[in-house]
C-alpha cells in the first residue's frame, strides 16, 4: 500500500456501488490495526461519512464488519447518514421554494453541483452532503434575485451593499437565520472575476451552459441544471480550484462517470477543454479519479487531453490572492468607511494586481508552451503565493517564479527565452535574461496609470538553491499585516506602477529534479493529492532509467530521505509499476509507514476566525489617509458617524473584545463540529462553503 491504510479504506468504500475488487481490498484493510478516530474525523471533514457508511454496509456482505469496525464508529456513521438524509430533504424543499419564487418573478436560474448531484447521480439524497445551495443566475437579474431572497427570509452576507463584489466577483452569499440555510447566488462558475474587461481572455462563455441546460424535477417544480458534459467540465475545474482538498469532490466525478459515462459526448468535452486551454485541469483530475476509483473512461480520452504542462501549479502564485483582494474592498468599506480617495487607491491597487497577474500568466504560459512545443521533455512550474494579500502597493506583487527543466534541455530553454523576447542581461552570457514592457489597461480604474512589468530571468544549476533554509519560512498574514502597518507609519512607499518579477530557471539533472519534487511533496502538509501532479508530470515527460542510488545518497546528504520516500510512495500509487521500481522504494523508505494523503481537508480548525480583521482594515485606512487634518476628520467620523456613514470604531472595539475573549478561551473544535450537513444538530455559525 502506498497510501496509509486508513486513507485507502476511505477511498475504496466511498462509492455508491463497490466492485468485487474494491470489496476485497476493503475487507483486507479492515483486518489491519486501524486508527478509527482518524477515519471518522477524516470522513467528516471530507464530506464522505454517509458514503463511507454505505460502502461499509456493502463490505458487510462478505465479512463480519461488526467484529472489525468498533460499534461506536458505526453508530456515529449511521447518525451522520440519517442526519444528512433529513437535512437534504429539508434543503430540497427550500430549493423548490426558491425556484418557484424566481419563476414567479421572471428570473432564470440554474441549480449547480450538489443540487443536481444528490438528486440525479446519487440514488439516495442522504449519501451526498450539501453545503450551501448553489444557484446560477444572470448577473443583470441580481437585484430581482436579492428581492426574492429577502421575501423568503434570506439576508445577504456580509452586507447587502456590495458594489465591488457585484463589479468584480462572481457570487454572493445569502443566509436565512431561522433555519441556517445558506444560498450561494452565482453569476459565473469558474472564478474569473479578475478578467472583467476581457484583457486576459479568461472567458468561459457562461451562455454555453445556459443554452445546453436540462430540466430536473423537484416535487412539482422543474429547475434547470447543466447537461452532463458541462457538469463534468465544471466539476473538474471546481475540484482543481479547491486544490483537490475534498474527497467528496472526487467521488462526485467518479459517480457521475458511472451514472452516465456511457452516454456522454466525449468529443464535446475534449472540444471545450481545448477551446478554453484547460487541458491540464481536466486531464489530471480525470487521471486521478480513474486511478483512485477505477472510474470508467474511454481509452482515447486522456491521450486527447494530454496537456503541454501542468498549469495549475502557477494559479496559486499568480492568481491565488485575487479573490480575497477583490472581496476585501467591500469588507474594508463595511468595516472602516474610509474616505473616497483612500478607497479609490485600494481599488486601483487591486485592479493593478489583477491586470499584472493576467500579463504575467500570459508570459509564463507562452514560455512553457514554446519550450514543450519545441521538444522540451519536462517543464515543472513552481512558485510561492504573492505576499500582496492586502490592497496596498507596499507589498510585493509577485514572489519568485521557477521553471524546472532538465539540464540537457537548457540550450532549448535559452532559445525559448530569446524567441519570447528576452534579452541577455550582459554580453558575457552569464545566464541572466530580461524582458520589460509597458502595459496600458482598458480598466477605467487604471486610466492614466501605465504599468511597467519587468521580468528578470536567471539560470541556476545548483540544487542547494532549492533547499535553502529560508525557502520554507513564509510569512503569515499576521506578519505581513504588521510589516505593512510599520512601513506605512515610517513613510515607506513603493511605485505602484512598477511591477518587477523574478524568474529562476532551474536546470537540473533528472535525479536532482526528482529528489526536489519528492521532498517538496513529502514535506507538504496540505493538498497532497494536488501536489502529486508535479511528480506525475515529471514521470509523464521522463522515461529514461534513473540512478536511484544517487537519489538516495543525495537525499541523505540534504536530510530529506524521509520526505522524498513519502513523496515517491504517494506517486507510486498512481503510476505504473515500473516507473518507481521496488528497489527505489526500498532505498528511500525502508520500513517507513505509508503516508496519509487525506489528513488535511478544506474544512478544519483553521476555518474558524477571530474578529480582528476589521480592526486591521481600519488601521490600514487610517495610516493611508494623507495629512494630519484629514486623519483628524476621519477619526472623528469614525467615532461619531457622518451622513450615511455609521460610526466605525465602537463596533470594531466590540469585535476586538469578543475576539480576544474567544482567543483566550481557546475553544477546541470536535470533528463533529464540521459536519455542518447534519440535522437536527444546529449548523455552524460560519459559512458552510460551496461543495
Amino acid at each position: 500500500m502506498s497510501f496509509a491504510s486508513e486513507d485507502q479504506l476511505l477511498i475504496q468504500c466511498c462509492r455508491v456501488r463497490m466492485s468485487d475488487e474494491a470489496i476485497a481490498v476493503a475487507s483486507n484493510l479492515l483486518q489491519q490495526d486501524l486508527n478509527w478516530d482518524y477515519i471518522l474525523e477524516t470522513s467528516i471533514r471530507h464530506g464522505v461519512s454517509p458514503l463511507f457508511y454505505c460502502g461499509l454496509n456493502q463490505v458487510a456482505r462478505v465479512v463480519d464488519v461488526d467484529k472489525l469496525v468498533p460499534a461506536r464508529i458505526m453508530e456515529k456513521l449511521l447518525k451522520l447518514y440519517r442526519g444528512n438524509q433529513a437535512r437534504s430533504r429539508r434543503l430540497y424543499s427550500v430549493i423548490g421554494d426558491i425556484f418557484k419564487a424566481f419563476e414567479q418573478a421572471g428570473i432564470q436560474a440554474m441549480g449547480l453541483k450538489d443540487v443536481q448531484l444528490a438528486m440525479e447521480v446519487y440514488p439516495d439524497v442522504g449519501l451526498r452532503p450539501m453545503g450551501d445551495i448553489d444557484v446560477l443566475i444572470h448577473r443583470e437579474d441580481y437585484e430581482k434575485v436579492a428581492a426574492c431572497m429577502a421575501d423568503l427570509g434570506f439576508v445577504p452576507l456580509p452586507s447587502p451593499n456590495i458594489p465591488f463584489t457585484l463589479k468584480y466577483a462572481w457570487a454572493h452569499h445569502f443566509r436565512r437565520p431561522d433555519d441556517n440555510v445558506w444560498v450561494d447566488v452565482q453569476w459565473n462558475v469558474l472564478q474569473i472575476e479578475w478578467d472583467v474587461y476581457r484583457e486576459g481572455n479568461f472567458d468561459f462563455e457562461i451562455d454555453r451552459m445556459w443554452r445546453g441546460a436540462n430540466l430536473m424535477t423537484i416535487d412539482d417544480c422543474q429547475i434547470r441544471v447543466p447537461k452532463p458534459e458541462d457538469m463534468l467540465f465544471h466539476l473538474c475545474l471546481h475540484l482543481e480550484g479547491h486544490a483537490y482538498s475534498e474527497l467528496i469532490l472526487f467521488c462526485d466525478i467518479a459517480e457521475l462517470l458511472r451514472h452516465c459515462g456511457h452516454r456522454l459526448d466525449w468529443q464535446y468535452l475534449v472540444d471545450i477543454t481545448k477551446k478554453y486551454k484547460v487541458e491540464s485541469s481536466v486531464y489530471y483530475v480525470l487521471f486521478q479519479v480513474q486511478r483512485l476509483f477505477k472510474a470508467p473512461l474511454p481509452p482515447f480520452l486522456l491521450r486527447k487531453l494530454e496537456p503541454a504542462y501542468f498549469k495549475a501549479s502557477m494559479y496559486g502564485p499568480i492568481f491565488g490572492n485575487l479573490t480575497p483582494l477583490h472581496l476585501a474592498l467591500d469588507e474594508i468599506r463595511q468595516a472602516a468607511f474610509p474616505p473616497d480617495e483612500v478607497m479609490g487607491e485600494f481599488e486601483a491597487a487591486v485592479r493593478q494586481q489583477a491586470v499584472s497577474a493576467m500579463q504575467l500568466y500570459k508570459e509564463v504560459d507562452d514560455i512553457a508552451c514554446a519550450f514543450t512545443g519545441s521538444g522540451g521533455s519536462v517543464m515543472i512550474l513552481d512558485g510561492t503565493p504573492s505576499e500582496k494579500v492586502f490592497p496596498d502597493p507596499f507589498l510585493r506583487s509577485f514572489e519568485e517564479i521557477r521553471f524546472l527543466v532538465l539540464d540537457r534541455d537548457l540550450p532549448r530553454m535559452r532559445q525559448t527565452l530569446s524567441n519570447c523576447g528576452f534579452k541577455p542581461g550582459d554580453a558575457h552570457g552569464s545566464g541572466t535574461y530580461k524582458k520589460e514592457w509597458e502595459m496600458i489597461s482598458v480598466d477605467p480604474v487604471l486610466a492614466d496609470r501605465p504599468t511597467r512589468i519587468t521580468l528578470q530571468g536567471d539560470i541556476e544549476r545548483n540544487l542547494d538553491y532549492l533547499f535553502r533554509p529560508e525557502e520554507n519560512n513564509h510569512a503569515s498574514k499576521k506578519d505581513m499585516a504588521l510589516r505593512l502597518i510599520k512601513a506605512k507609519l515610517a513613510g515607506h512607499k513603493n511605485d505602484p506602477t512598477d511591477v518587477p518579477v523574478q524568474i529562476k530557471i532551474m536546470a537540473l539533472s533528472p535525479e536532482d529534479m526528482l529528489l526536489y519534487l519528492g521532498a517538496r511533496l513529502g514535506e507538504q502538509e496540505q493538498n497532497r493529492l494536488f501536489g502529486l501532479n508535479s511528480l506525475l508530470e515529471f514521470f509523464r515527460g521522463y522515461s529514461d532509467p534513473l540512478d536511484w542510488q544517487q537519489i538516495a545518497h543525495k537525499a541523505q546528504l540534504y536530510g530529506v530521505s524521509e520526505s522524498v520516500g513519502e513523496g515517491l510512495l504517494m506517486a507510486s500509487e498512481l503510476l505504473d509499476n515500473d516507473q518507481v521500481p521496488p528497489v527505489a522504494l526500498t532505498l528511500l523508505t525502508g520500513s517507513a509507514s505509508p503516508p496519509r494523503v487525506l489528513e488535511w481537508a478544506r474544512y478544519g480548525p483553521a476555518e474558524f476566525y477571530t474578529d480582528f480583521k476589521g480592526a486591521f482594515f481600519y488601521l490600514l485606512c487610517f495610516v493611508s489617509v494623507n495629512g494630519l487634518k484629514a486623519k483628524s476628520r476621519y477619526l472623528l467620523r469614525s467615532l461619531f458617524g457622518e451622513h450615511e456613514n455609521k460610526p466605525a470604531l465602537p463596533g470594531l472595539m466590540l469585535k476586538i473584545m469578543t475576539g480576544t475573549v474567544s482567543l483566550l478561551q481557546g475553544k477546541q473544535h470536535k470533528a463533529t463540529d464540521f459536519a455542518y450537513w447534519v440535522e437536527p444538530e444546529p449548523a455552524l455559525e460560519t459559512e458552510p462553503g460551496n461543495n
